[in-house]
């Protein structure tokens, strides 16, 4: 089969964590000929081109080792299962550092010479400067707020000051800037990909998601910010609706979309914690989900649904800025989709906060 026959969905952070995730159920979708992720499977387009050309799933990863241990635990998933749609599936690595500009544009270089075309990239990866946790802190909000405790906790602690090798903030770089260069740099693959299906931007958010101080202006690569992980993620959401009102306005039939997972059970905070209350932790928000909470998928597999969802069901995503797409769950771990507002809502003017952002991401990246 030619190299460029495929269809090509770039997954960065796809090792571990919710990247993952996506990555195990993608594959679990594309085997079925019934697939759970699809409200309609005659209206995919991505799926139907799938079956027609075979789906290659790139896997942007800084660790090479670790890149090809997910590849061998998804090829021995692949294999678990039925193909009953006998679609064609291929893993492949490719090396990413989103803390570089010159990662960043040789990854999109290499994609580039080996492909004429893209169906999505899938912003996933990221990261934080955290070092700890405000112990009160957390026994306070867990005991009068327990489920907020779990959800949207306030104790997780973060150095600020951080920055990368091209001097700007380090967790800006890792989630806004790094995948913001690589769609630049793509974007012409998406739109050659879009002549016979819509391509995607998928932008991973966070239920922690947050303004925290931040000051576009003042301070627009975080490097002040104390808890410029959430800021990062409110910064994400104005860039992915400004960049998809962006396109839309220069008839391009690609989309740039808000996901995220809910709460996650992952290693992000396992050397903070150790084995033991890192496995406290997951029964905290077992308890958080029998409870009643709904943001409590765990698993990354779950929480994947809401980009599986976005990357399948692109017809039925409308052009609707005061959207992003959740995953939540039941007490008994059965997955679903929610509609929520993005929360840059909270600006007096939305839209003109998001093209602002928008416009200063594009300034930096022209610098580059």
């Amino acid at each position: 089969m030619p190299r460029d026959d495929r269809v090509n969905v770039i997954v960065t952070g796809a090792n571990s964590g919710v990247g993952f995730g996506i990555c195990q159920r993608l594959i679990s979708q594309l085997v079925s000929t019934s697939p759970s992720d699809i409200e309609d499977d005659k209206l995919s387009q991505l799926h139907s081109q799938a079956k027609q050309r075979g789906i290659r799933i790139i896997l942007a990863c800084r660790s090479k080792q670790r890149a090809e241990n997910a590849i061998s635990s998804l090829t021995t998933y692949l294999h678990s299962l039925r193909n009953q749609s006998q679609i064609d599936i291929c893993l492949q690595y490719e090396n990413c550092d989103l803390s570089t500009v010159q990662s960043c544009k040789a990854f999109a270089e290499t994609i580039k010479r080996g492909h004429s075309r893209i169906a999505s990239i899938i912003c996933n990866a990221g990261g934080g400067t955290f070092t700890g946790i405000d112990w009160i802190g957390a026994t306070l909000q867990i005991l009068s707020h327990p489920i907020d405790g779990v959800t949207y906790p306030n104790y997780k602690l973060q150095s600020h000051g951080s920055t990368s090798a091209d001097h700007l903030g380090w967790v800006f770089q890792m989630n806004v800037f790094g995948h913001f260069v690589i769609v630049q740099e793509l974007i012409p693959l998406l739109e050659a990909e879009s002549i016979v299906q819509p391509t995607s931007i998928l932008w991973m958010s966070s239920l922690e998601a947050a303004k925290c101080g931040y000051d576009k202006d003042a301070d627009f690569d975080l490097v002040k910010n104390k808890r410029s992980y959430e800021a990062s993620k409110y910064l994400t959401e104005g860039i992915a609706i400004a960049l998809d009102e962006s396109l839309h306005k220069q008839g391009k039939n690609v989309r740039s979309i808000i996901v995220h997972p809910g709460v996650v059970w992952s290693s992000i905070f396992y050397e903070h914690l150790g084995a033991i209350l890192d496995l406290l932790m997951a029964v905290a928000f077992y308890l958080a989900r029998w409870i009643g909470s709904p943001h409590h998928p765990i698993s990354a597999f779950l929480g994947a649904l809401s980009t599986t969802y976005a990357l399948f069901n692109l017809e039925r995503v409308h052009r609707d800025a005061t959207q992003r797409y959740g995953t939540c769950c039941d007490r008994f771990g059965n997955a679903y989709i929610v509609k929520q507002q993005p929360v840059i809502e909270e600006e007096k003017d939305m839209m003109a906060y998001a093209r602002d952002v928008l416009a200063k991401c594009d300034e930096l990246y022209r610098r580059f």
